[in-house]
């Protein structure tokens, strides 16, 4: 059981007010402050102090509130579990951005299921920050991202690095042309995902000196399938991870080239709360996962 006097901890380090905290927890303000002495006496530290006037968390402070989310997390798996133990059924919960959730995370849930009949799998579908900020709080048990993170904060394996490529039209006249820039790209209607793929590639053509306002047109669309719809039907350019489009490219529904001097890499991680019991499960899934690729 979670020491309440911990409880009280993290909500102060939620409100960064004494007054709320106590409302929230239906104590005494007076009794706030004992928590958090005690906690202090306890642990040979200051968690809070006031700068200019406003109350603040040391580092101190932070360093325990991150290990316990960790603990309070664990519990709550450990109750899931526990629910579920006569009738053998696993509870897991999963977080990826958009580009891995339409392509490589189906490949690890069909031979996840195949392997567990009764695993209970709950999706989180978001971009990085807030994936971050779930695992972080413990309401996800790991997630898929594809952006950069604080690797002190997080327990984390790389799973591979993934190439963003152009995906045209199979019979556009560019495709014609031995050598291709990206300044011969800039008279198209551009079409890119929302969320973490418009990030990396801003990213890329900053390198360029460029920027999506070079493009004829712009629009971010919310799905990989309606982008790749679009460029089929000769509406647009694109730039897609390479997995992405690995089965078009085969049916020559769409074509891609080469552009010069332009190639965003980004790396996809696993991520999960540093400090959590079952890290040994989380990097099973991972060895799961990646072998599933394969």
């Amino acid at each position: 059981m979670i020491d309440y006097r911990l409880l009280t901890f993290m909500d102060l380090h939620e409100t960064m007010n004494y007054t709320k905290t106590a409302k929230n927890l239906h104590i005494t303000q007076p009794a706030v402050t004992q928590h958090i002495q005690y906690l202090e006496r306890k642990y040979h530290v200051q968690l809070f102090r006031y700068e200019k006037k406003r109350l603040a968390c040391t580092k101190e402070g932070e360093y325990l509130y991150r290990h316990a989310l960790s603990l309070v997390s664990g519990a709550d798996k450990l109750i899931r579990e526990l629910s579920h133990i006569c009738d053998e059924c696993e509870t897991l919960r999963i977080g990826a951005t958009m580009s891995i959730g339409e392509t490589i995370l189906p490949q690890f849930l069909l031979a996840l299921y195949c392997q567990k009949e009764n695993l209970d799998v709950e999706l989180s579908i978001g971009n990085t920050e807030k994936l971050i900020k779930e695992v972080r709080e413990g309401s996800l048990d790991f997630a898929w991202i594809e952006d950069r993170f604080d690797k002190e904060e997080f327990h984390s394996h790389l799973l591979k690095r993934e190439a963003m490529i152009l995906i045209m039209p199979d019979a556009h006249p560019l495709l014609s042309r031995k050598t291709l820039r990206m300044e011969d790209l800039l008279g198209e209607r551009l079409f890119i995902l929302e969320q973490d793929g418009a990030a990396v590639f801003e990213q890329a053509l900053t390198q360029c000196n460029l920027s999506l306002q070079s493009f004829a047109a712009c629009t971010q669309i919310p799905q990989l399938s309606m982008i790749k719809r679009l460029v089929e039907g000769g509406c647009g350019i694109a730039f897609l991870y390479e997995s992405a489009v690995r089965e078009e490219l085969a049916m020559h529904k769409l074509a891609t080239h080469k552009v010069m001097g332009f190639k965003p890499i980004r790396d996809f991680h696993m991520i999960a709360q540093k400090h959590s019991i079952y890290h040994r499960q989380y990097d099973a899934y991972f060895k799961f996962f990646k072998q599933s690729l394969k």
